[in-house]
């Protein structure tokens, strides 16, 4: 954190030095967290089955000269695909690829309408998660719920609720085989080759 801070702090000073502050938005999102054993597991790390808030909850910051909301914190359902969708349009240019994010220029700016997700979802290898304003999901790629946890009276996700809340892991596998068209590829059985001689890697 005193790296990021550091080079963070010397970037933006940069900026002002050029006469660039003012006009300038800056947008900060990080990859993937990591866990601290700050989990009911007490997994340290981000293997695949354990994507618990401390990898999945990004930190996300916007400096928008000009504009209103400095210092303010937001609790939205986002994707870091987001991100680039909102540079898009805060540069006022139209992608010629399709984006799959969205532009959170509305909760940034107050322009335009933001209309709240439901529902986050994501893959890591054969491991799913899913998230809602009520509940945190983990489930494996066969819809076996492992775990879920009540966000409301739960936020930091220590308590397993999977036996006395079925229904909320039956909404998350539903909707984690919509944003999958249907289907969920299977890769656990999938050989791997390398570049020469097609031999087997794993």
């Amino acid at each position: 954190m005193t790296l990021f801070d550091n080079w963070l702090g010397r970037f933006l000073g940069k900026l002002e030095s050029l006469g660039l502050g003012e006009n300038t938005a800056v947008l900060v999102i990080s990859d993937h967290g990591t866990n601290f054993c700050d989990n009911p597991r007490n997994v340290i790390g981000k293997p695949a089955d354990a994507m618990y808030p401390g990898v999945m909850s990004l930190p996300f910051l916007a400096r928008l000269p000009g504009q209103p909301g400095a210092g303010t914190a937001c609790g939205e359902l986002v994707y870091n695909l987001d991100a680039t969708a909102t540079i898009y349009d805060l540069a006022g240019v139209e992608s010629t690829q399709e984006q799959h994010g969205r532009s959170l220029r509305p909760l940034l700016t107050g322009e335009g309408k933001w209309e709240p997700r439901e529902y986050a979802t994501c893959r890591y290898g054969n491991s799913l998660c899913y998230v809602d304003q009520d509940s945190w999901v983990l489930i494996d790629l066969d819809g076996g719920t492992r775990e879920i946890y009540d966000r409301k009276t739960d936020p930091e996700c220590m308590h397993n609720v999977a036996e006395q809340a079925p229904e909320r892991g039956e909404l998350a596998w539903k909707r984690l085989r919509g944003d999958a068209a249907g289907e969920l590829p299977d890769y656990r059985t999938a050989r791997q080759t390398d570049a020469i001689g097609e031999k087997p890697r794993g």
